[in-house]
C-alpha cells in the first residue's frame, strides 16, 4: 500500500504519518456488550475512516494502469473502459475472448505482486451480442477456471445476456419491492393514507427505482414496474384492481413510475453533463450516438424546465 502511494506521487512526509498511524492500529470486538482483548491489525485500511477510500483507490488503480498498457479490452471513442472498479469489485470488458484472457492473466500477475487473491468462486463470465449463444471454454484465472453464465448479479442488479445488447432482469427487483411493501403495510395500522403513502415512497418505491437512471429497460419492463406501484396506490386508497389511479397520482402531485424514470434519468444526465472526468467523457460519447432520446436533449435546458416538461407530459397522459 505504501509503495502504491509513493508511485502515485504522494509526499513522503504524508506517507510517514500514515505509517505511524497504521503501526498503532488496534481493534477489539464487541459481542452482546462484551468487549474482547485488543489486538493489532497489520492488513487493510481503517474501517470507517474518510481517508480509507482514497487510499484504497490509489492502491487498486494499478489494475487500471497496467491493463490500459496492454491495449486490449473495450474502448469507447478512444477511451479505455475495459476495467471498471467499485471498491473491491472489478469488471473486465473485452470484445474478444483472447483479449479477455490476456487481461485475466495480467490481473493474476498484479494480484500476486501486491499480495491480493481473487475469489474464483465469485468470478463469472458473460457474453453479450451475436455470439452470446456460442459455447465458449471456461476462462482461466491463475490455475482455476471461470465459468460462463447467462446471467450475473452485480451491485444488486441482475444482468442477462442478449443477442444485441445487455438485458436486465427485473423479477428479483419486483420481489424485493413487494417484500418492502408488505413490511410497511404490516406496521401501518392506524396510519393515515398520506402518511402511509410517504412511507411506501421512502422505503418501497426507492427499491423499485434502484439504479433506474443507469438502466436501459424496454417499455414492457417499465410498464410492469408501473403496475407494481399502481397496485400499492390502489391498496392504500381502497381502489379495485380494475380501476385506474392515474388521476389519483396526478392529484397528489406525484408521477407514475414511467414518468418518474424520466425525471431520474434527466437528473442523472444533468450531473454527468456538468461533471468533469471519465463519466463525463463516456456521457458525451453516448450523447453523440444519440441513443437516449428525450433525456439526452433535456440536458441542454435548465433542470427545472426539463422536470416541468415531464410533469406536463404526464398531465396530458392522464387526461387524454
Amino acid at each position: 500500500m505504501y509503495n502504491s502511494l509513493l508511485y502515485a506521487g504522494i509526499p513522503v512526509i504524508i506517507i510517514d504519518v500514515l505509517c505511524n498511524w497504521y503501526s498503532k492500529l488496534a481493534v477489539a470486538v464487541r459481542w452482546n456488550n462484551v468487549i474482547s482483548d485488543w489486538f493489532y491489525v497489520g492488513n487493510g485500511v481503517r474501517q470507517g475512516s474518510c481517508l480509507s477510500p482514497a487510499i484504497f483507490n490509489v492502491f487498486m488503480n494499478v489494475f487500471i494502469v497496467k491493463l490500459k498498457i496492454l491495449n486490449v479490452g473495450c474502448h469507447i471513442s478512444g477511451m479505455f473502459v475495459g476495467c471498471l472498479l467499485y471498491a473491491d469489485d472489478i469488471i473486465l470488458i473485452s470484445p474478444s475472448v483472447i483479449g479477455l484472457q490476456v487481461m485475466l492473466d495480467k490481473c493474476h500477475e498484479i494480484a500476486n505482486i501486491i499480495s491480493l487473491q481473487f475469489n474464483v468462486c465469485k468470478c463469472h463470465c458473460m457474453a453479450v451480442g451475436k455470439m452470446s449463444r456460442v459455447v465458449i471454454s471456461p476462462m482461466i484465472l491463475g490455475s482455476e477456471e471461470i465459468a460462463w453464465l447467462d446471467h450475473i448479479k452485480y451491485l444488486g442488479i441482475y444482468l442477462a445476456f442478449g443477442k444485441k445488447t445487455m438485458k436486465f432482469d427485473i423479477n428479483p427487483l419486483k420481489r424485493s419491492f413487494y417484500a418492502a411493501c408488505n413490511s410497511v403495510f404490516s406496521h401501518s395500522e392506524g396510519i393515515s393514507e398520506i402518511a402511509l403513502l410517504n412511507l411506501q415512497e421512502a422505503y418501497s418505491l426507492s427499491v423499485l427505482m434502484y439504479a433506474s437512471p443507469a438502466l436501459s429497460l424496454h417499455s414492457k419492463q417499465i410498464a410492469e414496474l408501473n403496475a407494481c406501484w399502481n397496485s400499492v396506490i390502489r391498496r392504500i386508497f381502497g381502489y379495485q384492481r380494475w380501476e385506474s389511479v392515474k388521476a389519483v397520482i396526478y392529484g397528489l402531485g406525484r408521477l407514475n413510475v414511467t414518468y418518474e424514470f424520466l425525471v431520474r434519468k434527466v437528473k442523472f444526465y444533468k450531473r454527468l453533463f456538468f461533471k468533469s472526468g471519465f463519466m463525463h467523457n463516456i456521457f458525451w460519447a453516448a450523447l453523440l450516438s444519440d441513443n437516449s432520446g428525450d433525456c439526452m436533449s433535456a440536458v441542454f435546458i435548465p433542470l427545472d424546465k426539463a422536470i416541468e416538461n415531464v410533469y406536463l407530459r404526464f398531465h396530458k397522459y392522464v387526461y387524454d
